[in-house]
């Protein structure tokens, strides 16, 4: 284990060490899933694979701010619009709005962890997270922040009962499959190729399940 955390220490300092100060300006997890990756692929160095997983992870994180915005769950791109809901309906009404606020990057925060910190800054309180020198370390330090470990767990609890529910309404509502003639034309036929058939021969064995 101790072996694996080096591994990945010196592997994200490879990727961070490439991307430079100023052509890459990406979270600190980006680079540490970067390492990550040319670990698990064996590419360890390769100058060529480091180049293109920057770009495509800037691209994606760019494209989740644009989504943010557009949808109305700013700065918390990273968070997704799901889990930005989520909290908005469990917690007060103060709580995203001082997170955007006191955490220096709010756009790095992922939904489980974010509705960990959520449930601790409800526990606490407005005026003890207002009034806290240090809104991270104050929240992440108390006792709240153990105990919103239950919290974590509700939320994948119900995040995978609306993903299932998602797949169930997808496959609904996906068209039914198509069957097609000797000339060409398409037919939609829910009831198997049988139902094309004149009546007399749809009784015929051949086509029997």
């Amino acid at each position: 284990m101790k072996r694996d955390k080096e591994l990945l220490k010196a592997a994200t300092k490879i990727v961070r060490d490439f991307a430079g100060n100023t052509l890459y300006r990406l979270p600190a997890s980006s680079f540490q899933k970067i390492a990550q990756d040319m670990i698990n692929t064996d590419r360890m160095g390769d100058g060529g694979w480091i180049a293109k997983a920057l770009l495509k992870e800037r691209k994606r994180i760019q494209e989740a701010r644009n989504c943010a915005r557009k949808f109305g769950y700013a700065p918390f791109s990273n968070m997704g619009f799901y889990t930005f809901r989520w909290i908005k309906e469990q917690y007060a009404g103060w709580v995203l709005p001082l997170m955007a606020e006191s955490l220096e990057k709010p756009e790095d925060v992922y939904p489980v962890w974010g509705v960990q910190f959520a449930d601790a800054m409800d526990a606490l309180g407005a005026r003890a997270c207002e009034n806290s020198e240090n809104l991270y370390e104050f929240v992440t330090s108390s006792k709240a922040w153990e105990e919103a470990i239950d919290a974590r767990k509700d939320y994948l609890d119900e995040f995978k009962t609306h993903k299932q529910k998602q797949k169930s309404r997808r496959s609904r509502e996906s068209p039914r499959k198509k069957h097609h003639s000797s000339s060409g034309r398409t037919y939609r036929n829910p009831h198997g190729i049988s139902q094309l058939l004149p009546k007399h021969l749809r009784s015929s064995s051949a086509f029997a399940p």
